[in-house]
């Protein structure tokens, strides 16, 4: 059974947002994203070179998104940010 959006937006189970990227799966997303980078730099055939570099646009983006999501967790605000919505200008 697959999960739905709003099984996964009640926490049940299907999504952990509690837990942080392990450094393992850090490590090797980030060889495996090496080995596209240079096999796109390696090969001469033009559109196996596009596939590559799509692919590995997609995935840098995908990996980017994954490690700062939820961005209010992982992101810790400035003392100007968080004193912006207790400031008076009377």
């Amino acid at each position: 059974m697959s999960p739905t959006f709003v099984q996964l937006r009640r926490g049940s189970g299907f999504a952990r947002h509690d837990k942080k990227m392990s450094p393992v799966l850090t490590f090797f997303a980030g060889l495996g994203l090496l080995v596209l980078f240079g096999w796109y730099f390696a090969t001469d055939v033009g559109l196996r070179k596009r596939l590559l570099a799509t692919t590995l646009v997609m995935l840098l983006v995908a990996f980017s998104i994954a490690t700062i999501w939820p961005p209010k967790e992982k992101i810790q605000l400035g003392l100007d940010i968080q004193a912006a919505p207790r400031s008076s200008f009377a």
